[in-house]
């Protein structure tokens, strides 16, 4: 599952620090210009120092800098075989990040997304897409976000055409 409430979180945070172990990279952390962000990402790098995982933060103010993060950080192979996770403050949950941000990142690359804005973009939340993990403090579950629509969407379009054609 994707979404991540507040009884998984430790164990999510020993995934990453067990990653850093494993492959001595580093943690990219993406923050949005906002107190609530800046707040949080300040915990999560000082959670970090103490776990002696080093780290880089990047500032984004928006969609367009996550884009330029993309093609000047991710798809460098020499720097992105250094990092394997990246963490989004308050930005990412509702873009669809793979579509439409961070097209064409290794696979060894997992996002994180801290992120209070809401709706999610649903492929985001999709169960099969197991690179993109949001901490959800609402601690819903999957099954009460409309994951299929697009399949369905796609079924009923099919179905349509099989009756009327094009």
């Amino acid at each position: 599952m994707v979404l991540i409430n507040q009884g998984r979180l430790v164990d999510e945070y020993n995934a990453i620090k067990n990653e850093f172990l494993l492959y001595s990279s580093s943690l990219l952390l993406l923050v949005a210009p906002d107190p609530d962000s800046l707040c949080s990402c300040k915990i999560f790098a000082s959670l970090l120092q103490s776990d002696c995982i080093s780290y880089k933060i990047k500032a984004v103010s928006g969609y367009n800098n996550l884009r330029e993060i993309n093609r000047t950080m991710l798809q460098n192979d020499e720097i992105n075989q250094d990092i394997r996770t990246i963490i989004l403050f308050n930005c990412g949950s509702i873009e669809d990040l793979f579509y439409d941000i961070f097209e064409n990142i290794p696979d060894h690359i997992i996002i994180y997304i801290f992120d209070s804005h809401r709706p999610y973009h649903l492929n985001n939340i999709r169960e099969d897409n197991e690179r993109i993990r949001i901490f959800d403090g609402d601690n819903k579950t999957l099954d009460t976000y409309p994951i299929n629509i697009l399949d369905q969407y796609n079924n009923l379009r099919d179905q349509y055409i099989s009756l009327y054609g094009d």
